[in-house]
């Protein structure tokens, strides 16, 4: 998390990962139900990962058609 802020600017957190963040948010706050805060942390960070996985790649997809 620290390399995170440290290593993107504030423009690029707002823009690509904010939104991402509270969409894994927001499903994991209404999806995942585990009675367990570790695996619904672990299911949340997962969410996160993979959702700026795909932000991530049709980035790249969309910029490299250009």
């Amino acid at each position: 998390m620290y390399s995170l802020f440290r290593e993107l600017s504030v423009q690029r957190i707002a823009l690509e990962q904010a939104p991402v963040f509270l969409v894994s948010f927001f499903i994991a706050n209404t999806l995942y139900k585990f009675g367990s805060f570790g695996l619904e942390l672990v299911a949340f960070l997962t969410t996160w990962f993979l959702f700026d996985a795909l932000f991530q790649t049709g980035k790249t997809l969309l910029t490299s058609n250009k």
